[in-house]
């Protein structure tokens, strides 16, 4: 909409007429209650200006009132200006920084991942943007709410703690792999961090559980899948600028022979 200029303002007019009125309506009644002579000259220019010094006074006003008034009006111009500059600024900003992603994202082609929208993950990571809003750190649905990259790398690396510290009772290890692996599955869901079919894919299940997924693994690397989604992972929150590092798993032979045990590789199918 085009922006209206100062005289073409109501609340330019309508003070600038009550003034006016007011000045207009005390001259009229001057006049009216006093017994003016007609008299030529300077004294009478002089005698003119006494009489009439209120209303005078009144119309003098109106030069105060006319500076504030266009004030007001450069003031709120310059607002919408930088409100409009601010919007104009957070849109390119907002679909460079999504640019930016949809280039990292791309690269996760490097491991090997099924196609996904990248938007679906951006989304995710930074829920509050939006054209008219840009935050570069990676944050919750909520004000200052923890992003849900932390959330996903903290449970993993709490799994990953338990499991290189676990020492002699593979019995409880067996029930923490589980864990471990449902919980891995999670966030590769949820970070769609899903594998296309290759040499290093397997399609597994778990013991008691009838739910198969792919996942990066071989027989001779069974926490494959951990290994690069820890990578995907560092590379999300550098970019989402949090601070996440995940940690290697400690795995002796043992560990390894129990972790191939826990996975049942069902079949390979694409």
């Amino acid at each position: 909409m085009k922006e209206k200029s100062l005289l073409q303002l109501k609340r330019f007019w309508l003070p600038v007429l009550f003034v006016i009125v007011v000045a207009v309506a005390i001259a009229i009644y001057i006049y009216k209650s006093s017994s003016l002579v007609f008299v030529p000259g300077y004294e009478g220019l002089d005698g003119l200006v006494k009489i009439y010094k209120v209303p005078l006074g009144v119309l003098s006003l109106l030069f105060p009132l006319v500076a504030l008034i266009a004030t007001s009006h450069r003031s709120e111009q310059t607002k919408k200006q930088i409100e409009m500059s601010y919007l104009q600024n957070s849109f390119s900003n907002f679909y460079k920084h999504l640019e930016e992603f949809d280039k990292l994202v791309n690269k996760s082609n490097d491991f090997g991942l099924r196609e996904f929208n990248p938007f679906d993950l951006y989304k995710i990571l930074f829920p509050l943007n939006s054209p008219s809003n840009v935050i570069t750190c990676s944050h919750g649905k909520d004000k200052g709410a923890v992003s849900k990259l932390n959330e996903i790398a903290t449970k993993l690396v709490d799994k990953v703690s338990l499991i290189n510290e676990f020492k002699g009772d593979y019995n409880k290890l067996e029930v923490v792999y589980i864990d471990f692996f449902v919980l891995l599955i999670n966030a590769s869901i949820e970070l769609s961090f899903i594998p296309r079919p290759n040499n290093a894919v397997r399609w597994v299940k778990f013991k008691g559980f009838d739910v198969s997924f792919p996942l990066f693994t071989t027989s001779l690397k069974p926490f494959l899948h951990y290994d690069l989604l820890s990578n995907y992972i560092n590379q999300l929150s550098g970019f989402g600028m949090i601070s996440v590092e995940m940690p290697e798993l400690n795995i002796d032979e043992k560990k390894n022979i129990l972790a191939q045990s826990v996975l049942i590789d069902v079949t390979v199918r694409s």
